[in-house]
Order: structure tokens, then sequence, then C-alpha cells
């Protein structure tokens, strides 16, 4: 795991949607609510997945953090409108989530650039796996964007 960036302020977003049926007790609203992080949203399936962030503003580069996924790998993707997405790294989208060993969950956190003008829209998109604790869902704890980073 690398050095930890520090920060008081947060981008303010919104989950936007799913691709997939949510678990109606764990909504997508829980994923960017940092004031209670245990709370996390779930999909009801393990095949391919897109939770959508509404940025709430054109955006381009971004520091993100993902926590408390039960998923190994995924990709980040823009949209101008939320329904048409392209590969935030086209040369390298799939992004590996590490487990922190120390506190016991896998997370990941990522410097993000989006290209190509007006792209307020971000996916976080979860490929088809095996969970890492065996469940029949994904699950993301929570998805923050920090802004003045330490």
């Amino acid at each position: 795991m690398a050095n930890r960036k520090l920060s008081k302020s947060f981008l303010s977003i919104s989950a936007h949607s799913t691709t997939t049926s949510e678990a109606a007790s764990f909504p997508k609203e829980n994923v960017v609510d940092r004031t209670s992080p245990q709370r996390h949203w779930r999909s009801t399936v393990t095949s391919e997945t897109r939770l959508v962030i509404n940025l709430g503003a054109i955006q381009t580069d971004l520091t993100c953090y993902l926590d408390d996924v039960n998923f190994t790998s995924f990709k980040y993707q823009q949209s101008a409108n939320g329904t048409t997405w392209f590969d935030v790294d086209p040369l390298d989208p799939i992004k590996t989530v590490e487990n922190d060993s120390m506190h016991g969950v896998y997370r990941s956190s990522e410097n993000i650039t989006l290209t190509g003008g007006n792209k307020d829209f971000l996916g976080i998109f979860i490929p088809s796996q095996s969970t890492t604790d065996g469940a029949n869902y994904f699950r993301i704890g929570t998805f923050v964007i920090p802004t003045n980073i330490v």
C-alpha cells in the first residue's frame, strides 16, 4: 500500500445510478456517505457492474479512493451524459485493488485525468469476477475524491 495522503475536504459528489440492481438495504447513496463508512453499496450480482458517480461539474485531475471493496480489479470510465462510456486510461484500463493487510480490507488509490471535454460522470466499472470474500455480490464501502491534498 502506498503512503497515505491527507485531506479534510472532499469533492461534493453523488451516486447517480448503477447498471445492475442494487441491494435495497445497501443503496448507491451509501458509497459517497462519509458520515457512516460502515454502510456499503452492494450490487445483487457478480457479473459486469457499473456504479455511476455524478461529479457535479466538469472535472479533469482527480485522486480517487475506493475503500473496503470485495473485488480485485476494476476500471474507471468517463462520460458526458452518464450513458456513453470511455475508459479513463485506454492504454492501461484495468486497475488492481490491493489488500491492506494492516486493516484487512481491499482498497485502491488512483490519480486519474479525465480528458476530451465535458466529462462530469465517472463510472466505476467492475468486470465479472469472483469476490475476495466469496459473496454473491460486489461491495464498495466508501468512494471519495479528496481536494487540497497534503
